[in-house]
């Protein structure tokens, strides 16, 4: 449940912060539910050009720890 509804509840009953109700469930360890897939907002394209190296880095070595 999201500290939202809590504090709804806990209206119901009495009245209560919505900051109370978030530090009550903090303190209790209590977390809300997220429900379903998280949206994915970037899938990167494998046949897409990759952007030029401006830095003309070289990262060729001809033995371990040269670079």
């Amino acid at each position: 449940m999201s500290a939202r509804r809590i504090t709804r509840a806990l209206r119901r009953k009495g009245v209560v912060a919505r900051c109370t109700a978030e530090r009550l469930m903090a303190e209790l360890g209590l977390e809300g539910v997220i429900r379903g897939r998280p949206h994915r907002t970037a899938v990167p394209e494998p046949s897409a050009p990759r952007p030029p190296d401006l830095l003309d880095r070289d990262f060729t070595a001809s033995w371990p720890d040269q670079l």
